[in-house]
Protein backbone atom coordinates (compact mmCIF):
# COMPACT_ATOMS: atom_id res chain seq x y z
CA UNK A 1 0.00 0.00 0.00
CA UNK A 2 2.92 2.47 1.03
CA UNK A 3 4.32 1.92 -2.50
CA UNK A 4 1.60 3.28 -4.20
CA UNK A 5 0.76 5.97 -1.97
CA UNK A 6 4.87 7.38 -2.49
CA UNK A 7 3.66 7.63 -6.17
CA UNK A 8 0.66 9.57 -5.49
CA UNK A 9 2.87 12.34 -3.14
CA UNK A 10 5.41 11.90 -6.16
CA UNK A 11 3.06 12.58 -8.82
CA UNK A 12 1.66 15.91 -6.45
CA UNK A 13 5.04 17.46 -5.57
CA UNK A 14 6.01 17.29 -9.48
CA UNK A 15 3.37 19.24 -10.01
CA UNK A 16 3.48 21.43 -7.29
CA UNK A 17 7.12 22.37 -8.58
CA UNK A 18 6.28 22.73 -12.21
CA UNK A 19 3.57 25.05 -11.25
CA UNK A 20 5.83 27.23 -9.50
CA UNK A 21 8.48 27.54 -12.18
CA UNK A 22 6.01 28.12 -14.79
CA UNK A 23 4.90 31.10 -12.49
CA UNK A 24 8.55 32.37 -11.77
CA UNK A 25 8.79 32.13 -15.20
CA UNK A 26 5.70 34.20 -16.27
CA UNK A 27 6.48 36.99 -13.45
CA UNK A 28 9.84 37.76 -14.75
CA UNK A 29 8.10 37.86 -18.17
CA UNK A 30 5.45 40.33 -17.14
CA UNK A 31 4.91 41.54 -13.56
CA UNK A 32 1.82 43.09 -14.71
CA UNK A 33 0.42 39.56 -14.32
CA UNK A 34 2.08 38.16 -11.59
CA UNK A 35 -1.65 38.48 -9.50
CA UNK A 36 -3.17 36.65 -12.34
CA UNK A 37 -0.23 33.96 -12.28
CA UNK A 38 -0.67 33.79 -8.57
CA UNK A 39 -4.20 32.66 -9.11
CA UNK A 40 -3.69 30.56 -12.02
CA UNK A 41 -1.04 28.54 -10.05
CA UNK A 42 -3.38 28.43 -7.07
CA UNK A 43 -6.08 26.74 -9.22
CA UNK A 44 -3.91 24.58 -10.65
CA UNK A 45 -2.45 23.48 -7.37
CA UNK A 46 -6.17 22.94 -6.27
CA UNK A 47 -6.92 20.78 -9.05
CA UNK A 48 -4.09 18.46 -8.79
CA UNK A 49 -4.70 18.01 -5.22
CA UNK A 50 -7.76 17.35 -5.61
CA UNK A 51 -6.94 14.22 -8.37
CA UNK A 52 -4.32 12.96 -6.47
CA UNK A 53 -6.55 13.29 -2.88
CA UNK A 54 -9.21 11.68 -5.17
CA UNK A 55 -7.45 8.60 -6.37
CA UNK A 56 -5.46 7.76 -3.17
CA UNK A 57 -9.36 7.83 -1.14
CA UNK A 58 -9.97 5.90 -4.44
CA UNK A 59 -7.26 3.00 -3.69
CA UNK A 60 -7.94 3.23 0.34
CA UNK A 61 -11.54 2.63 0.05
CA UNK A 62 -10.69 -0.36 -1.54
CA UNK A 63 -8.10 -1.18 0.49
CA UNK A 64 -9.57 -0.73 4.08
CA UNK A 65 -13.36 -1.39 4.40
CA UNK A 66 -13.84 1.60 6.10
CA UNK A 67 -12.63 4.13 3.43
CA UNK A 68 -10.14 5.79 5.62
CA UNK A 69 -6.61 5.46 6.10
CA UNK A 70 -6.40 4.86 9.35
CA UNK A 71 -8.94 2.11 9.36
CA UNK A 72 -9.23 -1.26 11.26
CA UNK A 73 -6.53 -3.51 10.10
CA UNK A 74 -9.29 -6.37 9.58
CA UNK A 75 -10.79 -4.62 6.57
CA UNK A 76 -6.80 -4.89 4.66
CA UNK A 77 -6.56 -6.85 1.52
CA UNK A 78 -2.70 -6.08 1.80
CA UNK A 79 -2.25 -8.68 3.59
CA UNK A 80 -4.61 -11.59 2.84
CA UNK A 81 -3.04 -14.40 0.56
CA UNK A 82 -5.34 -14.17 -2.28
CA UNK A 83 -3.94 -12.09 -5.16
CA UNK A 84 -5.77 -9.34 -5.74
CA UNK A 85 -6.01 -6.09 -7.93
CA UNK A 86 -7.62 -3.10 -8.18
CA UNK A 87 -8.05 -1.52 -11.43
CA UNK A 88 -9.14 1.63 -12.88
CA UNK A 89 -10.68 1.18 -16.52
CA UNK A 90 -7.92 -1.25 -17.41
CA UNK A 91 -5.25 -0.05 -15.60
CA UNK A 92 -3.85 -1.52 -12.52
CA UNK A 93 -3.86 0.88 -9.58
CA UNK A 94 -3.33 -1.03 -6.69
CA UNK A 95 -2.20 -4.49 -5.91
CA UNK A 96 -1.53 -6.50 -3.06
CA UNK A 97 1.86 -9.02 -2.12
CA UNK A 98 0.02 -11.75 -3.11
CA UNK A 99 -0.93 -10.46 -6.84
CA UNK A 100 2.77 -9.47 -6.71
CA UNK A 101 4.58 -12.73 -5.86
CA UNK A 102 2.39 -15.07 -8.04
CA UNK A 103 1.21 -12.92 -10.92
CA UNK A 104 3.56 -10.65 -11.49
CA UNK A 105 6.56 -12.84 -10.13
CA UNK A 106 7.61 -9.83 -7.77
CA UNK A 107 7.79 -7.13 -10.19
CA UNK A 108 6.24 -3.65 -9.88
CA UNK A 109 3.65 -2.85 -12.75
CA UNK A 110 1.58 -0.05 -10.87
CA UNK A 111 -0.32 2.21 -13.76
CA UNK A 112 0.36 -0.38 -16.20
CA UNK A 113 -2.74 -2.33 -18.34
CA UNK A 114 -3.33 -5.85 -16.68
CA UNK A 115 -3.37 -6.76 -20.32
CA UNK A 116 0.52 -6.99 -19.99
CA UNK A 117 0.42 -9.01 -17.24
CA UNK A 118 -2.72 -11.05 -17.40
CA UNK A 119 -3.23 -11.59 -21.44
CA UNK A 120 -6.41 -12.55 -21.64
CA UNK A 121 -8.44 -10.96 -18.80
CA UNK A 122 -12.23 -9.71 -19.08
CA UNK A 123 -13.70 -7.98 -16.88
CA UNK A 124 -16.93 -8.92 -18.06
CA UNK A 125 -16.78 -12.49 -18.11
CA UNK A 126 -14.65 -12.54 -14.74
CA UNK A 127 -17.55 -10.16 -12.85
CA UNK A 128 -20.17 -13.15 -14.18
CA UNK A 129 -21.08 -15.95 -11.09
CA UNK A 130 -18.49 -18.46 -12.96
CA UNK A 131 -15.59 -16.16 -13.21
CA UNK A 132 -12.92 -16.54 -15.53
CA UNK A 133 -10.42 -19.53 -15.83
CA UNK A 134 -7.03 -17.87 -16.57
CA UNK A 135 -3.73 -19.88 -17.07
CA UNK A 136 -0.54 -18.64 -15.66
CA UNK A 137 2.72 -19.82 -15.32
CA UNK A 138 2.42 -20.34 -11.45
CA UNK A 139 -1.08 -22.55 -11.98
CA UNK A 140 -4.36 -22.09 -12.91
CA UNK A 141 -6.88 -19.51 -11.67
CA UNK A 142 -10.66 -18.66 -11.92
CA UNK A 143 -10.97 -14.82 -11.15
CA UNK A 144 -13.83 -13.09 -10.00
CA UNK A 145 -14.28 -9.68 -10.32
CA UNK A 146 -16.97 -6.85 -9.26
CA UNK A 147 -17.15 -3.32 -10.19
CA UNK A 148 -16.73 -0.96 -7.18
CA UNK A 149 -17.42 2.38 -6.08
CA UNK A 150 -19.60 4.76 -7.64
CA UNK A 151 -18.16 4.95 -10.70
CA UNK A 152 -18.68 1.55 -13.46
CA UNK A 153 -14.61 1.73 -14.38
CA UNK A 154 -13.54 0.36 -11.33
CA UNK A 155 -13.02 -3.02 -10.74
CA UNK A 156 -11.42 -5.47 -7.92
CA UNK A 157 -10.51 -8.72 -9.33
CA UNK A 158 -9.90 -11.66 -7.23
CA UNK A 159 -7.54 -14.81 -8.02
CA UNK A 160 -8.42 -18.10 -6.93
CA UNK A 161 -5.54 -20.78 -7.47
CA UNK A 162 -7.65 -24.08 -7.94
CA UNK A 163 -4.54 -25.80 -9.89
CA UNK A 164 -5.19 -29.34 -7.91
CA UNK A 165 -8.58 -29.23 -8.63
CA UNK A 166 -9.18 -28.35 -12.30
CA UNK A 167 -5.95 -30.99 -12.47
CA UNK A 168 -8.17 -33.61 -10.84
CA UNK A 169 -11.19 -32.43 -13.17
CA UNK A 170 -9.19 -32.96 -15.92
CA UNK A 171 -8.12 -36.49 -14.94
CA UNK A 172 -11.91 -37.24 -14.09
CA UNK A 173 -12.61 -36.34 -18.11
CA UNK A 174 -9.78 -38.62 -19.41
CA UNK A 175 -10.35 -41.21 -17.22
CA UNK A 176 -14.57 -41.62 -18.15
CA UNK A 177 -14.89 -45.27 -19.52
CA UNK A 178 -15.52 -45.36 -23.67
CA UNK A 179 -16.92 -49.34 -23.88
CA UNK A 180 -16.57 -51.15 -27.34
CA UNK A 181 -18.28 -54.42 -28.48
CA UNK A 182 -16.08 -55.64 -31.57
CA UNK A 183 -17.88 -58.30 -33.76
CA UNK A 184 -16.28 -60.34 -37.04
CA UNK A 185 -18.62 -60.12 -39.42
CA UNK A 186 -16.88 -62.64 -41.70
CA UNK A 187 -16.50 -65.03 -39.26
CA UNK A 188 -19.42 -67.94 -40.12
CA UNK A 189 -18.15 -67.23 -44.20
CA UNK A 190 -14.37 -68.40 -42.83
CA UNK A 191 -15.56 -71.43 -41.20
CA UNK A 192 -17.61 -72.45 -44.29
CA UNK A 193 -14.54 -71.61 -47.04
CA UNK A 194 -11.84 -72.36 -44.86
CA UNK A 195 -10.07 -75.72 -43.39
CA UNK A 196 -10.20 -75.36 -39.56
CA UNK A 197 -6.60 -75.33 -39.24
CA UNK A 198 -6.54 -72.52 -41.64
CA UNK A 199 -9.52 -70.37 -39.63
CA UNK A 200 -8.29 -71.09 -36.55
CA UNK A 201 -5.21 -69.11 -37.59
CA UNK A 202 -6.43 -66.26 -39.04
CA UNK A 203 -9.18 -66.00 -36.22
CA UNK A 204 -5.58 -66.16 -33.63
CA UNK A 205 -4.16 -63.58 -35.89
CA UNK A 206 -7.29 -61.43 -35.30
CA UNK A 207 -7.42 -61.67 -31.57
CA UNK A 208 -3.43 -60.82 -31.18
CA UNK A 209 -4.12 -57.82 -33.72
CA UNK A 210 -6.80 -56.51 -31.51
CA UNK A 211 -5.29 -57.68 -28.24
CA UNK A 212 -1.89 -55.47 -29.69
CA UNK A 213 -4.65 -52.65 -29.98
CA UNK A 214 -5.92 -52.04 -26.84
CA UNK A 215 -2.81 -53.12 -25.27
CA UNK A 216 -1.58 -49.32 -26.08
CA UNK A 217 -4.56 -48.19 -23.69
CA UNK A 218 -5.09 -48.55 -20.02
CA UNK A 219 -8.09 -50.61 -21.02
CA UNK A 220 -9.01 -54.14 -21.15
CA UNK A 221 -10.34 -56.81 -23.72
CA UNK A 222 -12.28 -60.00 -23.18
CA UNK A 223 -13.60 -62.44 -25.77
CA UNK A 224 -17.09 -63.15 -24.95
CA UNK A 225 -17.99 -64.97 -28.35
CA UNK A 226 -16.76 -67.10 -31.04
CA UNK A 227 -16.30 -63.82 -33.03
CA UNK A 228 -17.58 -61.74 -30.22
CA UNK A 229 -15.17 -59.15 -28.36
CA UNK A 230 -15.59 -56.43 -25.47
CA UNK A 231 -13.22 -53.83 -24.63
CA UNK A 232 -13.42 -51.03 -21.84
CA UNK A 233 -10.85 -48.12 -22.22
CA UNK A 234 -10.23 -44.66 -20.88
CA UNK A 235 -11.44 -41.29 -22.76
CA UNK A 236 -8.13 -40.07 -22.90
CA UNK A 237 -7.48 -42.43 -25.64
CA UNK A 238 -10.39 -42.00 -27.73
CA UNK A 239 -9.29 -38.44 -29.66
CA UNK A 240 -6.21 -40.72 -31.02
CA UNK A 241 -8.28 -43.36 -32.15
CA UNK A 242 -10.46 -41.20 -33.80
CA UNK A 243 -8.54 -38.71 -34.99
CA UNK A 244 -7.04 -42.45 -37.25
CA UNK A 245 -10.29 -43.46 -38.05
CA UNK A 246 -10.10 -46.46 -36.50
CA UNK A 247 -7.06 -47.77 -38.27
CA UNK A 248 -7.75 -51.42 -36.63
CA UNK A 249 -10.11 -51.70 -39.43
CA UNK A 250 -7.88 -51.82 -42.06
CA UNK A 251 -5.54 -54.13 -40.28
CA UNK A 252 -8.35 -56.84 -39.83
CA UNK A 253 -9.31 -56.28 -43.36
CA UNK A 254 -5.17 -57.29 -44.27
CA UNK A 255 -5.04 -60.09 -42.24
CA UNK A 256 -7.32 -62.41 -44.25
CA UNK A 257 -5.60 -61.81 -47.47
CA UNK A 258 -7.60 -62.89 -50.45
CA UNK A 259 -10.68 -63.47 -47.77
CA UNK A 260 -12.32 -61.27 -46.35
CA UNK A 261 -11.68 -60.62 -42.84
CA UNK A 262 -14.16 -57.76 -41.83
CA UNK A 263 -14.88 -56.50 -38.10
CA UNK A 264 -17.95 -54.03 -37.02
CA UNK A 265 -16.88 -51.92 -34.37
CA UNK A 266 -19.90 -50.31 -31.64
CA UNK A 267 -18.48 -47.48 -29.13
CA UNK A 268 -20.40 -45.40 -26.19
CA UNK A 269 -18.66 -42.80 -25.04
CA UNK A 270 -19.93 -39.97 -23.21
CA UNK A 271 -22.10 -41.98 -20.71
CA UNK A 272 -22.77 -41.05 -17.07
CA UNK A 273 -22.60 -44.50 -16.60
CA UNK A 274 -20.83 -47.89 -17.68
CA UNK A 275 -24.60 -48.82 -18.22
CA UNK A 276 -25.15 -46.34 -20.11
CA UNK A 277 -22.38 -46.50 -22.08
CA UNK A 278 -22.75 -50.03 -22.40
CA UNK A 279 -25.84 -49.44 -23.99
CA UNK A 280 -25.33 -46.87 -26.13
CA UNK A 281 -22.40 -49.60 -27.60
CA UNK A 282 -24.63 -52.03 -28.05
CA UNK A 283 -26.92 -49.69 -29.98
CA UNK A 284 -23.89 -48.16 -31.96
CA UNK A 285 -22.65 -52.17 -32.72
CA UNK A 286 -26.65 -52.56 -34.29
CA UNK A 287 -26.13 -49.33 -36.32
CA UNK A 288 -22.81 -49.84 -37.42
CA UNK A 289 -24.33 -54.35 -38.79
CA UNK A 290 -27.72 -52.76 -40.33
CA UNK A 291 -25.26 -50.65 -42.78
CA UNK A 292 -23.23 -53.30 -43.71
CA UNK A 293 -20.55 -53.85 -41.26
CA UNK A 294 -16.84 -53.01 -41.93
CA UNK A 295 -17.24 -50.16 -39.90
CA UNK A 296 -17.21 -48.36 -36.83
CA UNK A 297 -20.07 -46.52 -34.94
CA UNK A 298 -19.55 -44.46 -32.11
CA UNK A 299 -22.71 -43.05 -29.97
CA UNK A 300 -22.49 -40.07 -28.29
CA UNK A 301 -25.44 -37.97 -26.32
CA UNK A 302 -24.93 -35.78 -29.72
CA UNK A 303 -25.96 -38.68 -32.03
CA UNK A 304 -23.73 -41.35 -34.15
CA UNK A 305 -20.50 -41.07 -35.79
CA UNK A 306 -19.29 -43.23 -38.38
CA UNK A 307 -15.81 -44.32 -39.40
CA UNK A 308 -14.53 -46.78 -42.05
CA UNK A 309 -16.59 -48.80 -44.10
CA UNK A 310 -14.72 -48.86 -47.36
CA UNK A 311 -15.30 -52.86 -48.40
CA UNK A 312 -18.06 -54.24 -49.79
CA UNK A 313 -21.27 -54.81 -47.10
CA UNK A 314 -21.77 -58.06 -45.87
CA UNK A 315 -25.45 -58.60 -46.20
CA UNK A 316 -27.42 -60.83 -43.60
CA UNK A 317 -30.19 -61.95 -45.23
CA UNK A 318 -32.16 -63.06 -42.21
CA UNK A 319 -34.14 -61.90 -39.21
CA UNK A 320 -31.12 -60.58 -37.50
CA UNK A 321 -30.71 -57.81 -39.70
CA UNK A 322 -34.27 -56.58 -39.72
CA UNK A 323 -34.03 -56.67 -36.06
CA UNK A 324 -30.65 -54.56 -36.16
CA UNK A 325 -32.19 -52.07 -38.69
CA UNK A 326 -35.25 -51.93 -36.52
CA UNK A 327 -33.57 -51.18 -33.28
CA UNK A 328 -31.13 -48.38 -34.67
CA UNK A 329 -33.56 -47.22 -36.25
CA UNK A 330 -35.96 -46.60 -33.26
CA UNK A 331 -33.26 -45.47 -31.46
CA UNK A 332 -32.45 -42.53 -34.22
CA UNK A 333 -36.29 -41.47 -34.16
CA UNK A 334 -35.89 -41.71 -30.13
CA UNK A 335 -33.16 -39.17 -30.05
CA UNK A 336 -34.91 -36.91 -32.92
CA UNK A 337 -37.03 -33.86 -31.83
CA UNK A 338 -39.23 -34.23 -35.14
CA UNK A 339 -39.14 -37.04 -37.67
CA UNK A 340 -40.50 -36.73 -41.34
CA UNK A 341 -42.05 -39.66 -43.48
CA UNK A 342 -41.63 -39.55 -47.10
CA UNK A 343 -41.93 -42.08 -49.46
CA UNK A 344 -39.97 -42.70 -52.35
CA UNK A 345 -39.61 -44.33 -55.95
Amino acid sequence: MKKHIIILDVLLGTLVLLSAAMAGALVRINVAFSLSVLLIVLLLFVITFFIVNRMGNLVDGHFYGTGQKNGSSQYSLEHMAVPIVILSGKNMVWYNDAFQTEIMGGKEACLQPVSKIVPGLDLKTCSEASGQCIDIASGRYTVYGAVTGEESNQTIAYFINDTPLKLKASEYVASRPAVFYLVLDTYDELNKDLKSSDSAQILSSISRTLEQFIGKTTGFLLRTGSARYMAVIEERHMQEIVENRFAILDKVRQIGGEVTTTLSIGVGRGGETFKECEEMASSALDMALGRGGDQAAVKTKEGFAFYGGVSRSVEKRDKVKSRIIATALKDLIEASDSVIIMGHK
